[in-house]
């Protein structure tokens, strides 16, 4: 039977219950953080059917049965969240979703993906607060 090679990377919860975190390779341990369907983490190595993360500074695990690999990061313009070609209401309300949950989630989990954080940036500052918020008003409204 062929080996087959499971990338590290962006990974979705595609588990509807979503899935808990283990701060040890084994389900009967520690539980640091929960994963809600959707949620998305970088997975930095695979072991024994578990994925290796890192939430809030701590070394975790999760079951690699739970997640769905998102594939490599896709070039996005800037505003363009969803990857439809425009900057519209839609992305906006990614963009809300994402700071809303950002600092209500442990560090590590995330509502977007890399390159659809960068996208979010509106502004290029680094960040992505209520000053991407304001430049998409601006940017809908016109």
């Amino acid at each position: 039977m062929p080996v087959t090679s499971v990338p590290v990377g962006e990974y979705y919860c595609s588990d509807d219950e979503g899935a808990e975190i283990y701060l040890d390779l084994d389900a009967s341990g520690k539980v640091i953080a929960e994963l809600r369907k959707g949620d998305i983490v970088n997975v930095t190595r695979v072991l024994c059917g578990w994925c290796g993360v890192n939430i809030d500074g701590t070394d975790a695990w999760i079951p690699l049965e739970k997640l769905t690999y998102a594939g490599e990061g896709i070039e996005l313009g800037s505003g363009d969240i969803n990857g439809d070609g425009i900057a519209d209401d839609v992305d906006l309300g990614l963009l809300n979703n994402y700071i809303k949950n950002y600092n209500e989630r442990p560090e590590g989990i995330s509502t977007l993906r890399r390159c659809e954080i960068e996208a979010a940036d509106i502004n290029c500052d680094g960040y992505i607060n209520d000053s991407d918020v304001l430049m998409y008003l601006m940017l809908i409204c016109e």
